[in-house]
């Protein structure tokens, strides 16, 4: 029961999503890279071969280890230590679910989860910081990620996304869809089919967008856990 709303703002896109089974595991995350357009889409190519070795390959199973290998690997791949330092990186939100113990582990690079559980709705903060960044890297003296577990129970609602859909234009005041009015729309389906809040959700973006240009590439994915 889960939903993937996708729209690039350009013909490729500097968001990508990525998922996969291991053992008794699923793995998906949300990923923002620098940029749109060709330049983001390079960038999301890397991510995508580096999400794909470290988890699949290498099976490393905890989110803040895979994200602080992922920063490495991106500092390494792009060489941003030897050049000018450079601001090229990414913001992600990683979710790996255990089945058999219905255990959430959430890492998050200036990303959060957002869960429905109990009719409250919850912010569970990423860290403040991007992946691969040698730039931000140099302000914070223990550049690491952390981990966060949480039960999860049958109706329970997970939430990642971009801040594309946030950040988008529109409305009677061409103000930004913003933060507060998403986490209200989904508090508002609470309980429904996750297609059927896609489909709801992507009707609202449309009218809220209205005649605006799209302002950036918008991603997000909802599941409701069984």
């Amino acid at each position: 029961n889960s939903f993937i709303l996708y729209r690039p703002k350009d013909i490729v896109s500097g968001d990508f999503y990525w998922f996969t089974n291991l053992n008794s595991k699923i793995f998906w995350a949300v990923v923002d890279c620098t940029g749109h357009g060709v330049p983001g889409a390079m960038l999301s190519i890397l991510g995508i071969n580096l999400l794909q070795t470290l988890i699949v390959e290498n099976k490393i199973q905890d989110t803040s280890e895979i994200l602080n290998k992922l920063h490495l690997n991106i500092l390494q791949r792009l060489r941003q230590n030897e050049l000018s330092p450079s601001a090229d990186s990414m913001d992600i939100a990683l979710c790996s679910y255990d089945l058999t113990h219905r255990i959430l582990n959430f890492s998050g690079a200036n990303r959060s989860l957002y869960l429905i559980q109990n009719d409250c709705i919850q912010e569970i903060k990423g860290n403040s910081h991007a992946v691969g960044s040698s730039i931000i890297e140099e302000k914070h003296e223990n550049y690491t990620f952390t981990s966060h577990s949480i039960l999860l129970n049958p109706g329970d609602e997970i939430y990642i996304f971009s801040d594309g859909i946030t950040d988008q234009f529109g409305g009677p005041l061409n103000k930004k869809f913003s933060k507060r009015r998403l986490l209200h729309f989904l508090k508002k389906h609470q309980g429904k089919p996750q297609r059927d809040t896609k489909f709801l959700l992507e009707k609202e973006i449309q009218e809220w967008k209205g005649e605006n240009e799209q302002t950036d590439d918008i991603l997000i994915i909802g599941v409701t856990i069984n």
